[in-house]
């Protein structure tokens, strides 16, 4: 191997690495600005599809509303007027304080009894929506209808949450409070 050859092979294994780096040193803010506008973002078997997960809540609220959810809450039309990440975010904590304080009222009057629960009362950070919306399930306080709405409503939450530079549109943030208002009439028909 002569000198030529191996300066040409040493090129040749260091080009790519070299034009990665440089690509993204000076390539960064259109990488970052790309990476914030992404809807969906899909690797191997793992996909993400923030707008459909919140297509799919908005058509399972459709399957529980009531005929009077045409008479939304105030709070509705005030969720609206905050930035569409602000309110998804605001709208789900209104959904876990309403299903906190119904499921307060419930063990309290005594419609849920089970010393356990009592136990998950005193520590609230245990008492995750999710398992809220299980317990009022097992007690068939909801269908699952509900309860598949409480998990959607609660996953794209947390894709929004684990994201926070995410793009979210207007119409899908106004879709999904739209859906968090329409369980939060649910749970407030059986409180």
């Amino acid at each position: 191997m002569d000198f030529l050859t191996f300066l040409s092979s040493i090129i040749k294994s260091i080009a790519w690495p070299f034009v990665v780096i440089f690509t993204l040193y000076f390539g960064r803010n259109d990488i970052l600005k790309l990476v914030r506008e992404l809807k969906s973002f899909k690797y191997d078997k793992f996909e993400i599809l923030f707008e459909q997960r919140i297509e799919e809540a908005a058509s399972q609220a459709d399957v529980i509303a009531d005929e009077n959810q045409d008479a939304l809450d105030k709070d509705y039309q005030e969720f609206l007027l905050f930035s569409p990440f602000e309110a998804v975010i605001r709208s789900f904590n209104k959904l876990y304080q309403t299903s906190y304080f119904a499921f307060d009222k419930l063990t309290d009057s005594g419609r849920i009894s089970n010393k356990n629960l009592k136990l998950l009362k005193r520590n609230p950070s245990s008492l995750t929506l999710s398992r809220m919306a299980s317990i009022f399930r097992n007690y068939e306080l909801i269908g699952d209808d509900e309860q598949i709405l409480f998990r959607e409503l609660n996953s794209v939450r947390n894709m929004a949450n684990r994201r926070t530079d995410m793009k979210i549109t207007k119409e899908s943030a106004e879709s999904y409070v739209k859906s968090v208002f329409t369980l939060i009439n649910k749970i407030n028909n059986f409180a």
